[in-house]
């Protein structure tokens, strides 16, 4: 039978490892939940607390930090002095602590938010950054600075390349061409004696000494003394963070405090969505979320909790026990499978077929291989090929494909025909035969990708097709945004109809608010108009500004006239502030 999928740590892989002054504040009059930006104006920096469709600006000093303590210490405004490009480094208290000539430092800010780099770019103004580095760009006596913590420490000890690198509340540094760890306060998490250094989920610091690897949590500064951190799990309704660890061969899980709660003690385990079946001296046993033993490793073997339920036993003598350990059904069947949907698989005298709790025939045995039900349809395998079947057994699709047809969530799946690839519906209709020579892969909201003659072809649920240059796509629940030749851009709907003959440039994109920015050719060569719009192409932000950034359902636009002036609007395109200042931000 083709069993449900897994995660199954294999010993034989571990070894692979992915290592004061009262300021009065200007109200500019919705969502409840408040978000913070900053922005300047003669000079002078001010918070800004937005509610919804509302915002409050209050001129920053000690007694009122840029944010209210939003993470993030530094802020970077690039001007120009006498024709000169400089970059001027604001703490949050609004203070201009530094002021750089581009001709004579390379500068980098990181915010160390587990996303990896986050290098200063100057269209990047809702960025609050933890780290800013800047290296002077005399190559024989090259030194590194460092901005770092909220009271400005400043670091220049590292008189090697800074690696770019950073993680939550971290970054790598070298020194004598060894590399280590740094936090916020400049304290050093990671001593400077390793060769290379990676990130687990951000916290954990995987470091490579003389080909041993080595791992720090970054946040204690903890010594982890596994042999191998294999990878992390969100699992359970909250989707809360497990690790997977390995010590002298045996297995045992961390949570996302780096607290043991699975000993290190069984030879192998299976991590489902509910907990873990592990296995000790051949035997299989299942622990929750919490590392409780709910069964213990008594069993010869132990499937998946469906519905309640897990299969246990051998060949004719098959039971399905409940989480206390309970034989609820028992049955004498040659194989069986997970019950799923109501029913479970069964094999008879070489045949499969499916039965219900009570043991009832729903569909004949009949299949030489078949797979449990999943949204009400699974695949069956007669003759080498596989089909697809609905609860009643009614064939919904012909023994066609030579691999499994497995339904997604879009109720779109992958068939194959003599190693190209194609989809079909839950109703059985072929969409887009097989012609991709690569295996189709899925973006959200069901796009599809197929690979034709050394093209991309994007293919949308109901078939329509988008061919593009490169191999990535962004789309929303009602726009898609394909990627053409010199680096242009289509804008689609959801159905795959392109909305509009214009090609759009640059920084065009789909945001999370279902809206899409589109950039194009403007009267001044050296800016971009732009426009926001939804769907349908109706107008949220008008086409009279430049786009400057966007920020979680916040568009910074900035007035066409020279040198121009910068305002926030919202996904509703209500204007926030008013077109008097030179930098605004809104963080992410």
């Amino acid at each position: 039978m083709l069993k449900r999928i897994s995660i199954k740590l294999s010993l034989g892989l571990l070894l692979a490892i992915v290592i004061g002054t009262f300021n009065l504040p200007v109200v500019y009059a919705a969502e409840s939940k408040i978000r913070y930006g900053a922005a300047m104006k003669d000079g002078k920096l001010y918070s800004i607390e937005i509610n919804g469709e509302s915002a409050t600006t209050t001129l920053c000093d000690e007694s009122n930090p840029i944010g209210k303590g939003y993470e993030g210490n530094y802020f970077i405004m690039p001007s120009n002095i006498t024709g000169e490009r400089f970059y001027k480094i604001f703490d949050k208290y609004g203070k201009n602590i530094e002021t750089l000539s581009s001709k004579e430092y390379d500068i980098k800010a990181f915010k160390a938010d587990g996303e990896g780099n986050k290098e200063y770019g100057g269209t990047e103004l809702n960025k609050a950054y933890d780290f800013v580095v800047f290296t002077s760009r005399d190559d024989e006596n090259a030194i590194n600075y460092i901005y770092t913590n909220e009271k400005g420490l400043f670091i220049n000890k590292y008189d090697e390349e800074v690696f770019e690198k950073s993680e939550k509340d971290s970054l790598v540094v070298k020194k004598n061409d060894k590399m280590g760890v740094i936090n916020k306060l400049g304290e050093e998490v990671v001593n400077c004696e390793y060769d290379d250094i990676t990130f687990i989920d951000g916290y954990i610091a995987v470091a490579d000494k003389d080909e041993k690897i080595e791992y720090t949590d970054i946040r204690n500064k903890k010594k982890l003394e596994y042999d191998h951190i294999i990878k992390s799990y969100a699992l359970g309704s909250k989707k809360e963070i497990y690790r997977a660890v390995v010590k002298n061969k045996k297995c045992g899980i961390i949570n996302s405090t780096s607290k043991e709660i699975i000993p290190v003690q069984y030879d192998d385990m299976v991590i489902d969505s509910d907990g873990f079946r592990v296995i000790k001296n051949n035997k299989f046993g299942f622990l929750d979320l919490k590392g409780k033993v709910i069964l213990p490793c008594k069993y010869n073997y132990l499937g998946e909790f469906s519905e309640g339920l897990a299969l246990s036993g051998k060949k004719y003598d098959w039971t399905y026990i409940n989480k206390k350990g309970k034989k609820v059904l028992h049955f004498k069947y040659e194989d069986m499978g997970n019950l799923s949907n109501g029913l479970i698989p069964a094999k008879n005298n070489g045949k499969w077929g499916y039965i219900n709790k009570k043991g009832k025939k729903i569909i004949d045995f009949k299949y030489d291989d078949v797979n449990q039900f999943e949204n009400g349809y699974a695949t069956v395998m007669k003759n080498d090929e596989w089909g697809l079947i609905n609860r009643k057994g009614k064939e919904i699709f012909e023994f066609n494909s030579d691999s499994p047809i497995l339904l997604n969530q879009y109720g779109i799946a992958v068939i194959e025909k003599n190693r190209k690839y194609g989809l079909i519906n839950k109703a059985g209709k072929i969409i887009y035969p097989c012609k991709s020579v690569q295996p189709i892969r899925f973006y959200e909201y069901g796009i599809a990708r197929a690979i034709e003659d050394g093209k991309y072809i994007f293919i949308t649920k109901n078939g329509n097709t988008m061919q593009s240059e490169v191999d990535h796509i962004m789309c929303s629940k009602e726009l898609i945004l394909v990627h053409k030749e010199n680096h242009t851009y289509w804008l689609y709907n959801s159905q795959g109809i392109r909305l509009t003959d214009k090609d759009y440039l640059g920084n065009t994109r789909i945001t999370k608010d279902d809206l899409a920015i589109l950039i194009y050719k403007g009267d001044n060569k050296f800016m971009y108009s732009f426009k926001l719009v939804d769907g349908k192409m109706n107008e949220v932000i008008p086409e009279k500004y430049y786009y400057v950034a966007y920020s979680d359902g916040y568009y910074i636009v900035k007035t066409k006239e020279y040198p121009g002036k910068l305002s926030i609007f919202t996904k509703t395109g209500k204007q926030l502030i008013p077109f008097e200042y030179e930098m605004a931000y809104v963080f992410d």
